[in-house]
Parts: C-alpha cells; sequence; structure tokens
C-alpha cells in the first residue's frame, strides 16, 4: 500500500509517498440524524445528512534509512514541518491517494496533527486525521440572491423560511432560535399536526 500527498500551491507542488505506510487506516462516516420528542409518542430519529468523511492515519517519519521505507530518505522534521503548514498556513486542500485500497483519492485538509518520540531511535511518530474537503462554490450573484432572500424573508416582524430537502422542524428550530427544542412553538404557529410530514417548499413563519 502506497499512501501519496499532493499539494498545489502558489508557486509549487508538492508531491511524496508516506516512507512508511500505515498498518491501519482509519475511515469514519456519519449522518447526522436528529433525535426528536414528540408529545404523546416519545423520542423518533429524523434521518439527516450526510457528514464529511474523515481518515486517520497512524504511522511514523524513520530517523534511519529502513530498507522497507516506500521513499527516499529526509530529516523526519521536514515532514512535520510541512504537515504543519498544510494545517495551518495554507488554506488549500491536500489531495490524497490510497494505492492498494478501496479508498478513492480525494481532497482532505488536516483536522488534528500530532507527534513524538517512543524511543532512542529519532523516529517520530504521529496520528494524522484528514477531513473531507467540500468546495463552496458561491459567485456574486448567489451571494446577492441569498441578501436578496434575507431581506424578503421578513413578513409583518416575523421571519419565514422556505422547506428545503433535509429539513427538520428540529433543525430549521435550532437554526433561527438556536434551540431545536422550540420545534414545537414553530409547528403551532403554523398549524402543523405531524412534524414528520413537513413537505419541501412549504412557508414557514418562524
Amino acid at each position: 500500500m502506497n499512501i501519496i500527498f499532493k499539494h498545489v500551491g502558489e508557486t509549487r507542488v508538492r508531491e511524496f509517498i508516506l516512507p512508511i505506510p500505515p498498518k491501519t487506516i482509519e475511515v469514519k462516516t456519519g449522518v447526522d440524524n436528529q433525535i426528536v420528542n414528540l408529545l404523546n409518542k416519545g423520542e423518533v430519529l429524523i434521518k439527516g445528512n450526510k457528514k464529511l468523511d474523515s481518515i486517520t492515519i497512524k504511522s511514523f517519519f524513520p530517523a534511519q534509512e529502513y530498507s522497507y521505507r516506500k521513499s527516499d530518505y529526509i530529516v523526519p522534521y521536514q515532514f512535520v514541518r510541512l504537515f504543519r503548514m498544510w494545517q495551518f498556513d495554507d488554506k488549500r486542500p491536500i489531495s490524497v491517494t490510497f494505492e492498494g485500497t478501496d479508498i478513492k483519492e480525494h481532497s482532505f485538509l488536516i483536522n488534528s496533527f500530532s507527534y513524538g518520540h517512543k524511543d532512542s531511535t529519532g523516529d517520530v511518530y504521529f496520528t494524522l486525521e484528514l477531513v473531507e474537503y467540500v468546495s463552496l462554490n458561491i459567485n456574486k450573484r448567489d451571494t446577492s440572491k441569498l441578501q436578496e432572500d434575507k431581506i424578503n424573508n421578513r413578513e409583518n416582524g416575523s421571519t419565514v423560511y422556505t422547506v428545503v430537502a433535509g429539513d427538520t422542524l428540529w433543525k430549521i428550530s435550532k437554526r433561527f432560535t438556536g434551540k431545536g427544542e422550540n420545534w414545537s412553538s414553530i409547528a403551532e404557529k403554523n398549524g402543523i399536526k405531524d412534524p414528520k410530514l413537513l413537505q419541501i417548499g412549504t412557508v414557514l413563519k418562524i
């Protein structure tokens, strides 16, 4: 298995193979489900949207010229400085390829990076958590539309909101009031008896 990192900066492209491949790679996926407490029914689970995938890699940067390393020898802390720069100083994502696995090549940001020593070899052990990067392509026209919607979403001193795919009363309440538990007051204000039957395109008064 080879793990290849590639970063396209302003003036140069950096690409290298992780010198020591990890024994295991942990991939974490999830869905933002919400538990809602309904009157006379108790708790129900509302299916949410997909969360960003994350991948955790644990390995070490070798301080010795081991025969099983995957790339030319580089001083361990050069790798450390590079990953820290990508984590804190550069806002661009990095592309990571996992050769020999079913994990597809993807763009990531570094969510966390920890490192240290375990023995006298000088090897630097590390844990790297990568989080899936999704680009937000919002142009000026989209921004103007959002501002226009914000202005138009005022009616008689009340905020109005149009339901879109993936919405629940809990999510809408948390977004506008700061507390998901206030969903029942929104339901009462809009004459909604069963929140599970919330229809896309419904205009709600908040």
